[in-house]
């Protein structure tokens, strides 16, 4: 099982309410990108994608990322952020460690 990212629904915007997440990006070293269609300039730009799972809560969306990409990351030990832009989530890695 991958690791579960909470996105509180209030950081999404009304029109975009009823997004359904359906892929994840390896954006760069630090930056993991959720969406949920294609995004042209992040498939071009990625170093890997994948089609994702999710689960809606009536307050959040609960994404779960693919193993590699915790693996990857090491998400599990490090900080990061959560940001969104319209639809779009960015996950950044802020910290090496979450000490």
């Amino acid at each position: 099982m991958g690791f579960l990212v909470t996105i509180d629904k209030q950081l999404i915007k009304d029109k975009y309410h009823d997004t359904q997440f359906e892929y994840v990006y390896v954006l760069d070293y630090r930056t993991i990108g959720v969406a949920p269609t294609c995004i042209p300039d992040w498939e071009r730009a990625a170093l890997y994608r994948e089609t994702i799972g999710y689960l809606e809560t009536e307050n959040a969306y609960i994404i779960e990322l693919p193993d590699c990409i915790v693996n990857f990351y090491r998400i599990t030990e490090r900080k990061y952020e959560i940001n969104v832009i319209d639809n779009l989530v960015l996950i950044t890695i802020t910290d090496r460690n979450k000490q």
